[in-house]
């Protein structure tokens, strides 16, 4: 009983990240019935549908906030772990950190402070602190080799990877592609990386996914803009799937159909 209320909490306080989970794409949730994803074994996409929705929560963003409650955090996952080791042996775990502000905000420290898993888990935006894109795809690509870097020779993993193409953040569409088909690239070639998600399989209507401020960033960004940093992620997330939001497909889709 103590074990499950651990688990439970360390859940719930950042990210407890098992691997395997939310990797496989789900029969039936893919929209169009082809082509079919030509995707590594490693390589999955979160299955989301306009009306439900799948994300995790990044424990740099936690901890920014609540700084006190790392080194209770750390032996709270350290007592978890060793439970799980003794009840399922092999199953991997790790925490999740965001990349993108890690580097936008030089926030290093964290990786290494939430670093006792089995590998080191990262989202990824393609964005700067006010949710704009701010990457090329082959500058996307340099924010790869620097998370192999940041992760120090530990194993890694890929969580919400992914590209919008809303215009109003400036994204696009050829770019997520080219991004998607790069990333997918990597996750077969890459032997430090476990698995990959890309975040996420369909897009939303504009203007109904809202963000509230202190989860795009708040007080926590460079500038008090907070309220158009929730705005400018909620625009792109609407935009980020695979696959528009009546269900057809993107030239991202494309791209990992014809791999």
């Amino acid at each position: 009983m103590r074990r499950a209320a651990l688990a439970a909490a360390l859940a719930a306080s950042a990210a407890l990240v098992v691997a395997g989970v939310a990797i496989a794409l789900a029969p039936g949730e893919t929209g169009p019935a082809t082509p079919r994803l030509g995707l590594p074994e490693n390589f999955g996409v979160i299955v989301n549908t306009p009306s439900r929705e799948a994300s995790v929560l990044d424990a740099d963003s936690h901890f920014e906030r609540h700084p006190g409650m790392l080194g209770a955090y750390n032996d709270l996952f350290a007592e978890v772990r060793g439970a799980l080791a003794e009840s399922h042996p092999g199953v991997m775990v790790g925490n999740a950190v965001s990349l993108d502000r890690i580097i936008n905000r030089g926030n290093e420290a964290f990786v290494d402070g939430l670093a006792a898993g089995d590998f080191v888990a990262f989202t990824y935006r393609p964005v700067n602190l006010l949710n704009e894109v701010s990457r090329t795809p082959q500058g996307a690509m340099a924010d790869m080799a620097e998370m192999l870097r940041i992760a120090g020779g530990r194993q890694v993993a890929l969580l919400e990877a992914g590209w919008t193409s809303a215009g109003d953040v400036g994204g696009d569409e050829e770019a997520q592609a080219e991004f998607a088909a790069a990333l997918a690239g990597l996750a077969a070639s890459e032997p430090r990386i476990e698995f990959a998600t890309w975040y996420r399989m369909h897009d939303r209507e504009a203007g109904t996914c809202e963000v509230a401020a202190a989860d795009a960033g708040g007080s926590l960004l460079a500038t008090d803009d907070g309220e158009y940093a929730a705005s400018a992620l909620g625009s792109y997330v609407c935009g980020a799937g695979l696959l528009r939001a009546d269900g057809s497909p993107k030239p991202a889709w494309e791209a990992l159909a014809s791999r």
